[in-house]
């Protein structure tokens, strides 16, 4: 798993950033995160990221780019996103998972990861 390189490089993901001539992926997680994590500390990101091995993976660390966090609209981390030949698929938001009355487990997560497979 490698950084999210910046805001901008993001939103060129997701099709609404400046034309770049280097390919980009077509099948992108960002896991969010900050190194005063505790949840974070926790997960087993080689496991979770086994899910979608076809998938790029980035990590977003919130302290040092919170813009790309704000502007996916997240409320809390861990937390994931999903894009799919420029297109947002999904978030997974744990804040919102507790809302729902849902069971925050590692599993809970990789179930939700598989619909993008």
């Amino acid at each position: 798993m490698t950084n999210l390189p910046s805001h901008q490089y993001f939103e060129q993901l997701i099709g609404r950033g400046e034309p770049t001539e280097e390919p980009l992926p077509s099948f992108v997680v960002v896991y969010f995160t900050a190194t005063w994590c505790g949840k974070c500390k926790t997960l087993d990101l080689p496991t979770i990221q086994s899910t979608l091995p076809d998938a790029v993976w980035y990590k977003n660390d919130i302290d040092e780019n919170e813009q790309t966090y704000a502007y996916s609209v997240l409320r809390s981390i861990p937390s994931f996103v999903v894009i799919k030949n420029k297109k947002y698929m999904g978030k997974y938001d744990i804040e919102v998972a507790k809302e729902k009355k849902e069971k925050i487990t590692q599993e809970t997560i990789i179930t939700w990861l598989k619909q993008f497979v």
